[in-house]
């Protein structure tokens, strides 16, 4: 009885829990206690005004950022509306080497806020001309936030050569990125994705994180497993033959 209390509580704060708009391009969503999915909106060539997400995780006064916004002004704005309201920012995640992730880096290395990042998504962002993430990790990288730890980790190609995830054991949480496609959702982007692999790659995701609670895409709403189930679908390569 007193775990389905606590649990009970725990949905009602995600219920009455409002949008923080920030600006009409920044909005922060509550997705469970002190954790936001921040949502950018932005112009891409080829797609037009397009929302990207990204995950903000807050313990004991100190944050990590999964993925900044895409531009310099809407990264400045999210820095400055967690210092506002006295968060520490401890480090920068990025989930791959697209501007919809890394495009604030130069805003949160000029605040002397450590990034990190994949090996190869380093060595793609300077491939790219575009700045990188500093700090950089091959094997399961922990990050320790207030009391809570989180991970970073990589599984394999798919979106992206380099897309990783982000895991928050305390609340179950899974930020995927663009790697991991919202219900309903097209394919999106593929010029540098890795279509024979990327299917796969999300099924040892799930295997790892099977018992994910929420799973955060790189856009579009969040959800649950289902998720990881209609990425694997949509990727699965076609049976040759017959």
């Amino acid at each position: 009885m007193k775990y389905i209390l606590i649990l009970t509580l725990s949905i009602q704060y995600v219920l009455v829990q409002e949008t923080i708009t920030i600006n009409e391009d920044l909005q922060l969503v509550p997705i469970a206690e002190n954790v936001y999915v921040h949502i950018s909106h932005t112009q891409i060539d080829g797609f037009g005004r397009v929302a990207s997400n990204g995950l903000i995780f807050v313990d004991s006064g100190e944050a990590i950022i999964a993925d900044t916004p895409a531009n310099n002004r809407l990264t400045t704005d999210l820095l400055d509306w967690l210092t506002e309201n006295n968060i520490s920012i401890k480090a920068v995640y990025v989930n791959h080497f697209h501007a919809d992730c890394l495009g604030g880096l130069e805003v949160v290395h000029e605040r002397n806020i450590p990034s990190y990042g994949y090996s190869l998504t380093r060595e793609l962002a300077l491939k790219d001309n575009v700045i990188a993430p500093q700090n950089t990790f091959d094997s399961p990288l922990k990050f320790r936030i207030g009391k809570e730890e989180v991970v970073a980790q990589y599984f394999g190609q798919g979106h992206s050569p380099d897309n990783s995830i982000l895991w928050i054991p305390s609340k179950q949480i899974l930020f995927g990125g663009c790697m991991i496609k919202s219900l309903g959702a097209g394919k999106g982007n593929l010029s540098d994705a890795n279509l024979d692999e990327w299917s796969a790659t999300v099924d040892k995701v799930k295997q790892h994180y099977h018992n994910a609670q929420i799973v955060v895409p790189g856009h579009g709403s969040h959800g649950g497993v289902e998720l990881l189930d209609y990425t694997i679908q949509m990727f699965e390569p076609k049976a040759k033959g017959g």
